[in-house]
Parts: C-alpha cells; structure tokens; sequence
C-alpha cells in the first residue's frame, strides 16, 4: 500500500490510500468463529475500499456518479480508473478488484444482519485464501501504477519482492 500510495503521490498528486498503517486489531483469527471472521472481514474493508482515497480519485479524474446519475463508490470509481485511464479491459480490471469486492460483500452480511457466533473450521483457509487475493490484487496495482509516464525512474524496494507467500 505504501508503494502504491508512492505511484498515486507521483502520478496523480495525491495517495491512493487514505492511511496505511496495519490496524492494531487486523491480524489472524485466532478462533475459528462467525465472529471472529466477522471482525476480520469489517478491518479488511476498513483497509481497503473504506481506505481509498476520495480525492485521488478525483485527481486520477474519475467521476463521481455513473452515467444514470447515480452515486458512484470508491471501489467503482477505481475500476473506472483503471478501465479509462490505464486503459486495462474489464475482464482485467475485475480480476484485479475482486478481492476488494469479496470483502465488502463478505462485510455487508454482518453489518446487516443478526448471526450467530458459530464455530467453522473453514475460517482459517478462508482468511489465508482471502489475504492471498488481496496480496495478488495490491501488487497489480502497484505494477498498474509503476507504468504511469511519471513513475518511469521508480523503482520497487528488492526487500519487499518475495516475500508474500500463502501458508
């Protein structure tokens, strides 16, 4: 995120990222619970789509409202940056904003909804397959970005190359 918040900063004059600093509360589900995933899934949507930066948007020039007039989202707002301006077909850009997507549905159920709290093995596999997407979405912005005329000289940090890996 800081690196793409380095590409938006070049490019555009603004960060893409509102804040990037990990939430103290965002890290492993350490029970296997509804809760607990939902509470992951809520600090994940925080990072990502609640973290998108209204004003970067704007500066990369996307609209605030479709062409029916209605009220465009941060996420749809990126999407039509990296459809018009990257100039990235569809199908690409959907494959790159799917885990953001994947977290604000899997946010809304339990914003809108009693659920019980119970136990489901699966969680873990689920967060882990989950941090991998966002980790695989992150880093094609980061190289969408990178292509931009004014982020010809940058370059990314070799430490930080390699070591995403999915347990």
């Amino acid at each position: 995120m800081r690196a793409i918040n380095e590409l938006t900063t070049s490019a555009y004059g603004k960060p893409l990222f509102k804040n990037v600093d990990r939430p103290r509360e965002f890290g492993w589900v350490l029970r296997a619970s509804q809760s607990e995933w939902d509470g992951f899934v809520s600090q994940a949507d925080k990072l990502l789509s609640e973290n998108l930066n209204a004003k970067a948007l704007d500066a990369m020039g996307a609209p605030k409202n479709d062409d029916s007039g209605k009220a465009m989202g941060s996420i749809s707002r990126l999407q039509w940056v990296l459809e018009n301006r990257a100039n990235l077909p569809s199908k690409q850009v959907d494959l790159r904003l799917k885990s953001f997507r994947e977290v604000r549905d899997a946010r809304q159920k339990p914003a809108h909804a009693l659920r019980k709290n119970v136990h489901d093995n699966t969680i873990v596999r689920k967060q882990r397959d989950l941090l991998n997407e966002i980790s695989v979405s992150l880093e094609a912005l980061e190289i969408i970005f990178s292509r931009h005329p004014n982020n010809k000289s940058w370059k990314p940090d070799e430490l930080l190359r390699g070591t995403v890996y999915a347990l």
